[in-house]
């Protein structure tokens, strides 16, 4: 059942007659993308870290994923090491 926002009065109920939204429908297949340059460092790159250091936090492990980011040649915008 359905309430006016400001009065709180019943609008009626939707098994009442009214339209529903239109479902979508469930044949339709959803088109997938491959994997960024950076999403597949990091999914080749974490568990080397972790396995490296095994006290990392995911946060952690993140922060050194990145740094190894910035001058990877998997990198299309690669900086030159510091």
């Amino acid at each position: 059942m359905r309430y006016c926002p400001n009065c709180g009065e019943s609008l009626g109920s939707s098994s009442s007659g009214e339209a529903s939204r239109p479902t979508r429908k469930a044949t339709r297949s959803k088109k997938t993308r491959s994997a960024s340059p950076w999403n597949a460092f990091v999914a080749d790159q974490m568990p080397k870290v972790l396995k490296k250091h095994p006290r990392f936090t995911p946060q952690r492990a993140m922060k050194e994923v990145s740094r190894m980011w910035k001058t990877s040649t998997k990198n299309p915008n690669r900086r030159k090491a510091r």
